[in-house]
């Protein structure tokens, strides 16, 4: 073939080659393409889960609902973002919460409405979790029900009302009625100008546990304090109770 019917093929053969090189990225299965998604991720190893938490205080006399949204799991460290949505409503954003690598949300009661203060309206609604991990894969997690609301309340007993107490208190609580099992969990506060700081929360304890005592690995310093008894079912609904003041003084004065 003569050399200068060549270069025309030749010319033609650069021009396709550069031309496939600087083609628009237009197609959504190229990685550099502004259509591009990733594909689904496998399954992954999150969960969610929704619970109520009831709250009384001495003052204010009113008593606080929430909502918690909470997303776990052995890749929720993994996960750039996560957002909840309930009802179909907009998302909202959770946070990250260590060391315990928990993502979560709280909803507080004016959220779901003025006129459903104590949260009925949204038992058996669903909340839908939806996040994205550090690589772009995106993952749906739910739905998810809120099952209960605990309005009962707990009362505690003694100390209370700014009572004297040594080092290692004993702390008791009024028994407890409920259709539903549950737990108790007691909380210790020290209060120092103003500032409050809980310094004991005892393990879960059995539905016939009346009374506990702080350890002995933790006796409380001199000062002013507060404690609280709570009750959670299975689903991490709780209710907790009216703070119950009390000072801490050493015996030798």
């Amino acid at each position: 073939m003569h050399v200068k019917s060549i270069i025309p093929l030749l010319a033609v053969a650069v021009w396709l080659l550069c031309l496939g090189c600087s083609a628009p990225h237009d197609n959504p299965y190229d990685s550099e393409s502004e259509r591009y998604r990733p594909p689904p991720a496998t399954p992954s190893e999150l969960a969610g889960r929704i619970h109520s938490l009831h709250i009384t205080r001495i003052f204010p006399t009113t008593p606080s609902y929430s909502v918690i949204a909470e997303v776990y799991g052995e890749e929720a460290v993994m996960q750039d973002s996560v957002w909840v949505s309930f009802n179909g409503r907009p998302e909202l954003t959770l946070r990250l919460i260590q060391p315990e690598n928990i993502w979560a949300f709280t909803f507080s009661a004016s959220y779901f409405g003025e006129d459903d203060p104590q949260l009925g309206g949204v038992v058996g609604r669903p909340f839908v979790f939806r996040s994205k991990d550090n690589q772009g894969y995106r993952h749906d997690v739910g739905p998810v029900y809120l099952f209960r609301v605990i309005e009962g309340v707990p009362v505690v007993a003694t100390p209370a009302g700014n009572d004297t107490v040594n080092s290692l208190p004993l702390l008791t609580w009024q028994p407890f009625v409920a259709s539903f099992p549950f737990g108790y969990t007691a909380a210790v506060v020290n209060i120092t100008e103003g500032f409050q700081t809980t310094v004991w929360t005892s393990p879960l304890l059995g539905d016939s546990v009346l009374s506990i005592q702080v350890p002995d690995s933790l006796p409380l310093p001199e000062g002013d304090y507060f404690w609280t008894i709570s009750v959670s079912d299975s689903f991490l609904n709780s209710s907790r109770s009216k703070e119950g003041p009390f000072v801490v003084r050493n015996e030798e004065r």
